[in-house]
């Protein structure tokens, strides 16, 4: 976990301090503004509170109701960028940990009832009166993994709520790997993702993880099935994001972005004719007056300037990252190394006295 120094996390945060983390824990549905946290940080500060979520993570879940707590009271807090990337990455490591913890859980639950079931049924055969004692057990270790589970997700989703809060845009490539998240959890992180969105500058471009871009564009495919003219605001955020940071990978997902914007707009104007055309023909009939036009504006015209912009955008880098590809590729062949000239070492040889050159006798035969 993320700690200022390296003593904090074996400092045992005081009894007074785990006693109004729980009180903020009951009590966390009730607050909206900072002003609601203000009767807390009468008894305790910020600092240790902040303190708390940075170097307690390693004790989840059994300390889940003070953490909650405590990530209840820093999100009505006034916190320091510093002290916001921190507390993002320690609440993005405590995560990674639930999940682990989660899977070996539910391995071990596996394997227990593998080994469990058979015995049972063994006995329930031989006597049937085990069979209440099956119910009981089969009953009570349902009942214990149902509490297990919500209580998980209800830690998860409260962080995943503080991470939008927190406006770190570093958390950008976790909050976009959906598939991570349980069904009942990816709306919570959607959510805080686009909220996320907005902080995001072209310094970011190439600076997260390769599966960043992907998982946008998966979400914005996501959008595109769910485009009207009241549903345009995620659609437009993301357009915007990937002007950002988004590379070649998303130019097929953002043309297919603009095809359905095209067929929108086409159905949207026909749709307007259809209706003002009635109208017309109603004034008409009833009063013989002459028919009132009224200009609509299409509500899909801002968005699909941007996504113009986009693909412009998207084709100059991917020119862009075609050469680059073609720089740091080898321009031919390695060539054998054991052909190459090699200096002379040593002294050269020299041939013997008699060999050199002499006069020849002609004179014999």
């Amino acid at each position: 976990m993320q700690k200022n120094e390296p003593e904090e996390g074996k400092r045992v945060p005081s009894s007074y301090l785990i006693g109004e983390l729980k009180r903020a824990y009951r009590s966390r549905n009730s607050f909206v503004v900072e002003a609601d946290v203000a009767s807390f940080y009468k008894h305790i500060t910020q600092e240790e509170v902040l303190w708390y979520a940075l170097n307690k993570g390693n004790e989840l879940p059994e300390n889940r109701e003070e953490y909650i707590g405590a990530l209840s009271l820093l999100s009505h807090s006034k916190l320091t960028e510093e002290e916001r990337r921190s507390l993002a990455l320690t609440l993005m490591e405590v995560d990674g940990v639930l999940v682990k913890a989660w899977k070996r859980n539910k391995q071990w639950s596996l394997a227990f009832w593998a080994i469990e079931i058979p015995v049972i049924g063994y006995l329930v055969v031989s006597n049937p009166g085990f069979i209440i004692f099956f119910w009981i057990t089969f009953s009570g270790a349902y009942h214990t993994n149902y509490v297990s589970t919500k209580n998980a997700l209800t830690l998860r989703k409260s962080y995943l709520t503080l991470l939008g809060d927190l406006q770190i845009p570093e958390a950008v490539p976790f909050l976009a790997q959906t598939d991570r998240f349980p069904l009942r959890l990816r709306e919570t992180a959607t959510k805080s993702l686009y909220q996320l969105l907005p902080t995001l500058t072209p310094a970011h471009y190439r600076a997260f993880s390769k599966e960043t871009v992907p998982n946008l564009c998966s979400l914005l495919s996501n959008e595109i099935r769910r485009l009207s003219p009241s549903n345009l605001e995620r659609a437009t955020l993301m357009v915007e994001a990937l002007e950002k940071m988004g590379d070649s990978r998303a130019i097929l997902t953002v043309e297919a972005l603009q095809r359905e914007l095209r067929e929108k707009q086409k159905s949207f104007e026909e749709l307007q004719l259809r209706a003002q055309s009635a109208t017309w023909n109603r004034n008409v009939y009833e009063t013989a007056a002459p028919p009132e036009i009224r200009s609509v504006s299409n509500p899909y015209f801002e968005l699909q300037n941007k996504v113009s912009h986009l693909l412009y955008v998207l084709l100059e880098r991917r020119i862009q990252e075609e050469q680059h590809d073609t720089l740091l590729r080898g321009s031919s062949a390695p060539v054998d190394t054991s052909q190459l000239l090699r200096p002379i070492t040593g002294k050269p040889e020299q041939e013997p006295a008699e060999q050199l050159l002499r006069v020849r006798d002609t004179d014999k035969p």
